[in-house]
């Protein structure tokens, strides 16, 4: 075993073979740092080794040593859950607002199925590498943080990055509790910057386009154009492709066999974007091979949404409901008993939520009764003396949400309501995306401060996220969905236009892939703004 290195006095320390102890100052190595040692065997490896890989100085102490800063790590801690909390208040709803808006969905069952996919996507492909806070110069800069340096700062920056978990979690709080949808992303990065130029420089911030905080501000304004362009092409393509068919065929038709398609093409985009993410595939699969991949899920997919198609939907599309409710009032089948009880257990709660219960009867009756919500006039045609299931007219507008501006014959209502269930499997998968993704977005700024904490003066890498921190912050996420999710839920579902189950799908269609558009070319986007500018520009195109 090699022998013990002796401890060094106060006010110095041990320098390695080789090199040259000098005053320290900015740019001058840390004789400690394991950097410099790598530094130096390099340098002396060269016939005239420079002068400034040769040159170490005893760290100045200028700042306390992360290790010693345990207060801090605590604190951390706290705030960063809160983070975690106000990501699934606010930015995890974004995938749901249009699912519980356009009434495919209940809330409840919605903010738990994406509290779960996102918890499993931020264990699955989301710990590693930490998000990297863009905008924000690298630690290594002398200028900056100095770490690895004689008059490294990493204790200051240990004190920046809890600064920003403080700045980021309270904002997000304030919005998540006034209805107000933001980008968890720029939140962080905002935070971040300002306590990097508080504790450094106004120099340290990172302004180019590429990787910087110029790409964030481009993304701004071009995010939500592109989402609403590839929504709103989405939308129209759909609609005169199958609800509304120019080329032939009749819109329930149309649907049965077009939306099977639609869920390969939302696999594919889903798929794809998660390979561009995951730490192993990114980084040794080219782009071709996650093509390739992404398509043969995407098939996979189709094929087995056939049977969905002709097994489930079709068998529950409105006019099927109407016709069968009609025949049962006509025949004097069924006599509504209002005191009758009704199925319970967990079991049924599912079935009614998904919509698969038996179609017909007073099972649909609940439904159209449940649809009238506070709106007296469907109040009082849900409860009318035509019984509960309504008059024919009625089944069929209670499947499906309209706006006023919207006229759909019986086959154009069958063509919408075969997107209530891509519209569910859409926001799942997008779910598990942004948990492997945005969790980061909380986990990223405490990772640091933790592998500060744990290596000291020597924290010079990028920090890893272990992956019971992702698995924490991922409960912490679901947690927040359950309990203030629904505020931005409303506001994107029902408050900036009418969404339907196709609308719905179009609104993610575009957020998605402007998404991987934007991860292929490395450019910082918020799902928050891609959600509402895809929102505006369907429900434009929609009038």
């Amino acid at each position: 075993a090699p022998a013990p290195v002796p401890a060094p006095l106060p006010g110095s320390c041990a320098v390695p073979t080789g090199a040259t102890k000098v005053q320290c100052q900015t740019g001058v190595w840390d004789c400690a740092n394991s950097k410099f040692s790598s530094v130096l065997a390099d340098a002396l490896a060269e016939p005239n080794p420079p002068a400034a890989d040769t040159q170490c100085a005893c760290f100045n102490g200028g700042y306390t040593n992360p290790k010693k800063m345990t207060w801090l790590l605590a604190l951390a801690s706290i705030f960063g859950l809160l983070m975690a909390f106000g990501i699934g208040a606010n930015d995890a709803a974004n995938s749901w607002g249009t699912t519980v808006g356009s009434g495919a969905l209940g809330l409840r069952l919605a903010m738990l199925i994406g509290g779960v996919m996102e918890l499993a996507g931020a264990m699955s492909i989301g710990y590693g590498v930490a998000k990297t806070i863009k905008g924000v110069a690298s630690i290594t800069e002398p200028t900056c943080f100095a770490c690895g340096y004689c008059d490294s700062e990493m204790g200051q920056y240990s004190v920046a990055m809890f600064s920003a978990l403080i700045g980021a979690s309270v904002f997000l709080m304030i919005c998540s509790v006034t209805w107000m949808p933001v980008s968890t992303t720029h939140s962080i990065v905002g935070a971040a910057l300002g306590a990097t130029w508080v504790s450094t420089s106004w120099s340290c911030l990172n302004w180019k386009i590429d990787g910087g905080l110029g790409g964030i501000v481009l993304s701004w304004v071009i995010s939500p154009l592109v989402s609403g362009f590839l929504g709103a092409m989405g939308y129209l393509i759909t609609k005169y492709l199958i609800l509304k068919p120019k080329l032939g065929g009749n819109a329930r038709t149309n649907a049965l066999w077009g939306v099977p398609i639609l869920y390969g093409l939302q696999t594919w985009i889903i798929i794809f974007m998660i390979l561009l993410k995951f730490p192993t595939t990114k980084k040794t699969w080219p782009y071709s091979q996650m093509i390739w991949a992404s398509a043969i899920c995407g098939v996979v997919v189709t094929l087995a949404s056939i049977p969905l198609a002709i097994k489930v939907i079709k068998p529950r599309l409105p006019s099927v409901v109407a016709e069968e409710a009609e025949n049962i009032k006509n025949h004097g089948a069924l006599k509504a008993d209002p005191d009758a009880p009704k199925e319970s257990g967990i079991g049924a709660w599912f079935r009614r939520e998904f919509a698969l219960t038996k179609p017909g009867g007073a099972a649909y009756g609940d439904a159209n009764a449940a649809r009238a919500g506070t709106d007296p006039e469907k109040a009082k045609a849900a409860t009318s003396d035509k019984g509960p299931l309504g008059t024919r007219a009625e089944v069929l507008t209670a499947s499906v949400e309209m706006g006023p501006e919207e006229v759909y014959t019986e086959e154009e209502l069958d063509g919408v309501f075969c997107f209530r269930y891509l519209l569910v499997f859409v926001a799942a998968l997008e779910s598990f995306a942004h948990g492997s993704n945005d969790t980061g977005n909380a986990t990223g700024a405490f990772s640091a401060v933790l592998q500060s904490y744990q290596e000291g003066l020597n924290a010079c890498s990028k920090p890893e996220t272990p992956v019971w921190v992702m698995a924490v912050a991922g409960i912490f996420v679901a947690i927040g969905m359950n309990t203030l999710g629904y505020r931005v839920v409303q506001t994107i579902g029902t408050s900036l236009t009418d969404i339907n189950y196709h609308r719905g799908w179009a609104v993610e269609f575009g957020s998605t892939f402007t998404v991987v558009i934007a991860t292929i070319l490395s450019m910082p986007v918020s799902t928050t703004h891609c959600q509402v500018g895809a929102v505006v520009a369907v429900g434009l195109c929609a009038f």
